[in-house]
């Protein structure tokens, strides 16, 4: 018995008009991005109709002790810390281009894909420029210039001599794994070779650490807010830091013996919902495209290591010089092609303030970083 054979050439084959496109992730920096100085990452518009830079102003506190009875305070003044910052903008633009000879051809709607890419491409942009700027360095001299639209040198790529002076300015507010005895004081890369996979982990000490450095630090870190007395910090921290910290016993120990238990206190538990982990004060929130900062081979035995930032106010600068608007291209071959784009205009960078006089430890001349303590941890969820 033969059976009759459909030839390819006569095989049915149907498209879909309506197209899938790949995800991207949402910008999970959003709840921190705020137009006043109370925000961790603050939007600054004053660039909206002219210029290409900005310079932030930054006042320290009033340190001296004053006189008291009848002690002359003529010629015992306190002369002012000042200091500013200056952030770079620069322009950002993609585009896609088409012509009606491949658009006849496409089973999809070629034009009516362009324009969500290239919104979501605008937005991921954004997104992944915050986590460069998170994992930049702004040593004492280094010029206020762009890579792309981020500000700053990029830790991953700064020499052992930046790398050490960043180190040195931020004395005071960084932390080497699980404590400071693995901090050797001015080497960036000896202090990272003592971050090992057994114990120096993201856990709910180290932070407690943490949270004590970020509340001593000198120039001030200014909390995310303060309620009664009590300070909250918020810890960004890539996927790896941030399931060993979730698997912290004395974090599930919070978790299972202190979380509400009635109505929908299941929905709001993290032991079972993804989202973010709060204990003491302090605030974790996953963002995994901060892996992408990962130091490879850079702790003890060669293990990765990642760097966490513990943010107070005015961490970071988001200057505007344009949000993302619709091009068209205009060139178009008597209506033949189509070019359809975005573009925007703005500089990513974390505020620095430099040192005008020496604190109890650290020297002058230096830069600290001004909202964020930065904390290295290796990992048991990568290696």
């Amino acid at each position: 018995m033969a059976v009759t054979n459909t030839p390819s050439t006569l095989e049915i084959q149907k498209w879909r008009r309506d197209f899938f496109t790949e995800w991207q992730r949402e910008n999970l920096f959003a709840p921190y991005i705020g137009n006043g100085t109370d925000a961790v990452i603050q939007r600054i518009y004053e660039l909206r109709d002219e210029g290409e830079q900005i310079t932030i102003p930054i006042v320290g506190r009033l340190t001296g002790s004053g006189q008291v009875g009848a002690n002359t305070l003529t010629g015992n003044e306190e002369q002012m810390d000042q200091y500013g910052h200056k952030i770079v903008i620069d322009w950002a633009r993609h585009a896609v281009l088409l012509n009606k000879k491949e658009m006849r051809k496409s089973a999809i709607d070629q034009m009516g894909a362009v324009r969500p890419l290239l919104n979501d491409w605008a937005a991921a942009k954004l997104r992944d420029d915050f986590v460069r700027a998170f994992g930049t360095i702004q040593p004492f001299g280094t010029a206020s210039s762009l890579s792309g639209n981020v500000q700053g040198i990029p830790m991953i790529s700064a020499t052992p001599a930046q790398l050490n002076a960043w180190l040195t300015g931020n004395a005071d507010r960084v932390q080497f794994g699980n404590g400071q005895a693995t901090l050797v004081a001015g080497n960036f890369a000896a202090s990272l070779l003592n971050v090992d996979s057994t114990n120096d982990l993201a856990t709910v000490a180290a932070f407690s650490r943490i949270k004590r450095i970020a509340k001593n630090a000198d120039p001030k870190i200014r909390p995310l807010r303060v309620e009664d007395g009590r300070e909250y910090f918020v810890t960004f921290l890539a996927s790896g830091p941030f399931a060993d910290l979730a698997r912290d016993p004395a974090m599930l120990s919070a978790n299972t013996n202190a979380r509400a238990r009635e109505g929908s206190g299941m929905d709001k538990n993290p032991l079972f919902q993804d989202g973010d982990l709060m204990l003491q004060g302090m605030i974790y929130r996953e963002v995994p495209e901060l892996s992408q900062l990962v130091l490879k081979g850079a702790g003890a035995g060669g293990v990765d290591v990642y760097p966490s930032f513990t943010c107070g106010q005015q961490a970071m600068g988001y200057a505007i010089g344009q949000l993302p608007a619709p091009t068209t291209r205009n060139d178009d071959d008597y209506g033949f092609i189509k070019g359809r784009g975005v573009e925007t205009c703005y500089g990513i960078s974390k505020i620095v303030k430099g040192r005008n006089a020496a604190t109890a430890s650290v020297a002058a001349g230096t830069n600290a970083d001004w909202g964020v303590v930065t904390s290295f941890f290796a990992t048991a969820s990568a290696n």
